[in-house]
């Protein structure tokens, strides 16, 4: 079986992860349209003055985890070092570690090392 998933945000990551783990032998690819995962968690680099870059994340600040599938999810990125709660935030509020961006990429790596093929710089217009 083969199945294409559309975007490789955080949603479309664990879509993929969940499809490889309940199915054996499934062939998955994940088309995004930007140069790499992160959707919006993604970071941005920008130029400035004499040609620096500088790169900060510009989408979603934070998230919070309502269930409790996502809150052990949470835990386990928590002890890789890719998420922490944020204190200052109060509540239930967690980021990314060093970035929100760490997570996509830890994510689509695992996905990758699992032979899902991640194809970055594809818009996908129609399906078959």
């Amino acid at each position: 079986m083969r199945v294409g998933v559309v975007g490789a945000g955080i949603a479309g990551l664990l879509c993929a992860r969940r499809l490889v783990e309940l199915v054996p032998g499934i062939q998955v690819s994940i088309f995004e349209w930007g140069r790499g995962p992160g959707g919006r968690t993604a970071r941005r680099r920008v130029k400035i003055n004499e040609g620096h870059e500088i790169s900060f994340d510009h989408s979603a600040p934070f998230f919070s985890a309502r269930t409790g599938i996502f809150k052990d999810m949470l835990a386990g990125w928590e002890a890789e070092g890719i998420a922490a709660p944020w204190a200052d935030a109060g509540g239930d509020i967690w980021v990314g570690t060093p970035s929100n961006h760490a997570i996509a990429k830890h994510i689509s790596s695992r996905l990758a090392n699992a032979g899902v093929l991640l194809l970055f710089g594809h818009h996908v217009l129609s399906a078959e």
